[in-house]
């Protein structure tokens, strides 16, 4: 995914996050994969990972943000890059978000650009 496809702005943010794999709609398997992410949007996760995922496979996962907000996501994993040292970067997309968390990753966005904005005036 290009920068010119990126709708929203990104927010780099740094967690382990566990993520388990859906079989169909109806299940998912309980086998957890940790992860450690780069970013979120209100359109995404980017992730780094050592288990190998395929490129439009979905995950069942639940965000803890900095602000203590949780959100509970279905991802669709939509890019694939290879990082120094072979690790793979994982670009994911949100499916059935609701404007909801939306809205919670939108204000947590705000804020940090405040802080950031604050830190770079004082």
């Amino acid at each position: 995914m290009g920068e010119e496809r990126r709708r929203a702005v990104r927010i780099p943010l740094e967690m382990v996050l566990s993520i388990d794999i859906i079989t169909d709609f109806q299940s998912h398997e309980k086998t957890e994969i940790s992860v450690i992410t780069r970013d979120i949007s209100k359109g995404g996760i980017s992730f780094a990972a050592e288990k190998i995922l395929e490129k439009g496979s979905f995950y069942k996962a639940k965000i803890i943000m900095p602000n203590h907000e949780v959100l509970g996501v279905v991802i669709e994993i939509v890019r694939i890059t290879e990082e120094d040292g072979g690790s793979k970067l994982y670009g994911s997309r949100f499916v059935g978000m609701g404007p909801e968390d939306e809205f919670r990753i939108e204000a947590f966005r705000l804020v940090c650009e405040n802080m950031s904005s604050a830190d770079n005036r004082g």
